[in-house]
C-alpha cells in the first residue's frame, strides 16, 4: 500500500531538509559552514554534510539569522548552497544591520542525485561592527 503524496512505496515527492548552526560570533572575512548538526559553524568544508538519498532538485532555501547580542553593521553577508564541496549556488546576499535577517531564495534549481551532499556556506564580510551571539536555522526544500 502506498501513502498519499508519495511517488511510490514510501518515496517522498518533495521534502524539506533542516539546517542549523549553534550560537557563534562570526569572524571578519571568514567562510563558515553549517549542516544538520546542532553545532557552531565551522571553517572546514565537507564536514557538515547533508546527504541526498534520491534524485531531486533544490527549489528553495530559507535561513533565519538572528543576532541575540549585537546586530552588527550592514555589510553584504552571503549565503550559499555548496554542493559536493565543488559548486556554490547563491541563496542570497543580505546587507542589513538588524538583529534578524531572513535569507531566502524561492527560485533555485540545483540538480541532485542520490549520494550528493550539500552544506550551507556562509561568507562573512569585514564588518565595521561584527554581529554577536548569532544563531542560524532554516530549511532547504527539495522536489
Amino acid at each position: 500500500m502506498t501513502q498519499v503524496g508519495l511517488r511510490g512505496p514510501y518515496q517522498e515527492s518533495s521534502y524539506a531538509l533542516c539546517v542549523q548552526g549553534g550560537m557563534y560570533s562570526p569572524t571578519d572575512s571568514e567562510t563558515d559552514y553549517i549542516g544538520q548538526l546542532p553545532r557552531v559553524p565551522i571553517i572546514t568544508a565537507a564536514i557538515s554534510k547533508v546527504y541526498i538519498r534520491s534524485l531531486g532538485t533544490i527549489k528553495r532555501a530559507e535561513l533565519y539569522v538572528y543576532a541575540s547580542g549585537v546586530a552588527g553593521s550592514n555589510e553584504d553577508w552571503s549565503f550559499y548552497i555548496r554542493l559536493n564541496n565543488t559548486t556554490d549556488y547563491l541563496i542570497q546576499t543580505v546587507g542589513l544591520n538588524t538583529a534578524q535577517r531572513i535569507v531566502t531564495n524561492a527560485a533555485m534549481a540545483v540538480p541532485l542525485v542520490a549520494g550528493d551532499y550539500f552544506e550551507i556556506k556562509i561568507v562573512n564580510p569585514a564588518w565595521a561592527t561584527n554581529p554577536t551571539n548569532v544563531y542560524i536555522g532554516g530549511y532547504v526544500y527539495v522536489e
